[in-house]
């Protein structure tokens, strides 16, 4: 159990024993247990003296997966009500956005002497968030690059961020090229150039969504 337990990343447990029957060296914490009923539905109540009433609950719903630690219940009725309110509660606070697949474009920019005048700018993963309805309105993306992005382009190449915005926590996704484009020959660029000084052309640095 031991082994396993640390396998999975439950770095603060400690097993004495198979039953859960206290120990003075056997520790756990809510963040372990967590760990643990990522693996299966269902999982397990109990009780000590120290603890109190407590379960580890796993339920699906719609394709959205909650898992949660209780404990401290001062009885089997308190522990079924409260667990099956906070069961309720995250399934209907909570939901998981998908906003981009992985390959999906985020966003296009301009080229600047390649055989395409459009590049599309994609993630490594995919963005999928789960948010309360809250969280949901307060959350701003914008993707910041230097446009136009000068040919040849390769794919995978990085062009710019996806900065995620939730309630002042940012972080910073890359954003990469979604294809090649090859730079255009020279009597193409020499034609490119002349009509970007006589017409110029857009420039996009930053757009906020």
């Amino acid at each position: 159990m031991n082994f396993w337990a640390k396998k999975i990343g439950m770095k603060n447990t400690n097993f004495r024993n198979s039953t859960g029957w206290p120990d003075p060296d056997q520790t756990t914490t809510a963040a372990d247990l967590n760990i643990m009923g990522a693996g299966a539905d269902g999982l397990k109540t109990g009780y000590t003296k120290e603890s109190g009433y407590g379960l580890v609950g796993s339920a699906e719903r719609d394709g959205q997966r909650v898992i949660m630690v209780l404990n401290g219940m001062t009885s089997m009725k308190q522990r079924s009500a409260e667990a099956r309110r906070l069961m309720d509660l995250m399934f209907r606070e909570f939901k998981i956005y998908r906003f981009f697949d992985k390959g999906q474009p985020v966003d296009q920019a301009n080229v600047w002497l390649g055989n395409a005048t459009k590049i599309d700018l994609v993630l490594d993963e995919p963005l999928h968030l789960l948010l309360s309805y809250q969280e949901r309105r307060d959350l701003k993306l914008s993707v910041q690059w230097l446009d136009p992005v000068p040919a040849p382009i390769l794919a995978g190449d990085q062009l710019g961020t996806l900065t995620v915005d939730i309630n002042g926590d940012s972080r910073k996704l890359v954003l990469r090229a979604g294809h090649d484009i090859p730079v255009l020959g020279m009597f193409d660029r020499v034609s490119a150039a002349v009509k970007y000084l006589i017409f110029g052309a857009s420039v996009t640095p930053s757009i906020a969504k």
